[in-house]
């Protein structure tokens, strides 16, 4: 009899049940490696995909001139420039900021300049241009 027990099977140790393969240690270090990069590219794409809450989108600066028209006075009225196809409330209020509020001065202003101001095409531009000399 071995041991204190007087059974030789309970002196050996333990055998698991199911037989695991022995895993070496870089395989281990691997699988946590690939689970740290899986996290990190989805907290990434998450972040990419909420990035306008987080950093806000800035407003393009409209290029500097020397030509710049002179702003309606106070005897001038802006009009409504929402008339002409095309200029919504958003060019129409980019317009005035511009200081183009009124037809005239519209149709007065060189497409670059009009472009420049709303982020539009050139082409865009001479046809607003257009059609506020057809509507003095």
């Amino acid at each position: 009899m071995h041991g204190s027990t007087g059974h030789a099977s309970r002196d050996r140790p333990l055998r698991p049940l199911v037989a695991r393969p022995a895993v070496h240690y870089s395989c281990v270090v691997l699988k946590k490696l690939l689970r740290l990069t899986a996290f990190s590219l989805i907290a990434l794409v998450i972040l990419w995909l909420m990035r306008e809450r987080f950093l806000p989108v800035p407003r393009r600066a409209i290029a500097p001139t020397t030509d710049l028209p002179v702003p309606p006075s106070v005897a001038e009225t802006p009009d409504d420039l929402t008339e002409v196809k095309g200029i919504g409330p958003v060019y129409a209020g980019r317009l005035t900021e511009a200081g183009i509020a009124t037809l005239r001065s519209l149709s007065e202003t060189d497409a670059e300049r009009v472009a420049a101001a709303t982020g539009v095409t050139a082409q865009a531009a001479e046809d607003w241009i257009a059609q506020a000399a057809t509507k003095l």
